[in-house]
């Protein structure tokens, strides 16, 4: 068992570099961002923007000091480098968007044996690359389709190696369909008398539960 003491860890969290979301006000609940060390779940039906979000936190991390870089897991086909451009316009005013196409490393996985295999490698390439502040896993719904035994111990040990990452890298790492997050966002369509949809903060260690309205756009996610 590895034990830290408290005031050196609080003197650690100091330094952190919060990721900013793209989204003031759930900055402003998050206390100015999403912290290092964060496991960080998004969660919602199809099509409500979790791939969309999940690509902007890559974008907006580059606007941080030290942990530029981020690792992008993708199993369903939801990374584009077009919307990372897309996005990087928007948010990086000073950089070419083709520039922010460097600090994304991407790995797609087509089944549970890539995905595991991915998984797997990830301390060895955070330990290569001190610069990675994020890892995004989008998503296991479908290597991990079905409720068998096989697909709950691997989306259970799955969990341990992130979380385990999160917490030993000071990274923030987005897993959906997490078993143990400590941060989840539920993000929800559009009803019939509103055209824009909503993000809400469901779980934290050290922010309240609220809600922000959003709408998709060619920038990405913005509030509304």
């Amino acid at each position: 068992m590895e034990l830290i003491n408290a005031y050196d860890l609080y003197k650690l969290e100091e330094t952190d570099e919060l990721l900013e979301t793209g989204l003031q006000s759930l900055d402003a609940l998050l206390g100015g961002g999403i912290s290092p060390g964060t496991f960080l779940e998004i969660v919602g039906l199809s099509a409500t923007g979790k791939s969309q979000f999940c690509m902007q936190l890559a974008v907006n991390l580059q606007k941080n000091k030290t942990k530029k870089d981020s690792v992008y897991v993708d199993t369903e086909g939801g990374f584009h480098t077009k919307r990372i451009c897309d996005i990087a316009t928007n948010v990086l005013k000073a950089m070419e968007p083709l520039e922010s196409l460097k600090y994304i490393q991407v790995s797609r996985c087509r089944d549970l044996v890539e995905l595991t295999s991915a998984i797997h490698r990830l301390e060895l390439l955070v330990q290569q690359d001190p610069k990675i502040g994020l890892v995004i896993v989008d998503s296991v719904a479908m290597p991990l389709r079905g409720e068998n035994d096989y697909a709950l111990r691997s989306r259970l040990e799955i969990s341990r190696i992130l979380s385990k990452l999160a917490a030993s890298y000071r990274l923030i790492v987005n897993f959906q369909m997490s078993h143990r997050p400590n941060t989840c966002f539920w993000l929800c369509p559009p009803d019939a008398n509103s055209r824009s949809s909503s993000i809400f903060l469901v779980k934290s260690p050290s922010a309240m539960n609220g809600s922000v309205q959003f709408k998709i756009t060619e920038g990405g996610l913005m509030e509304i």
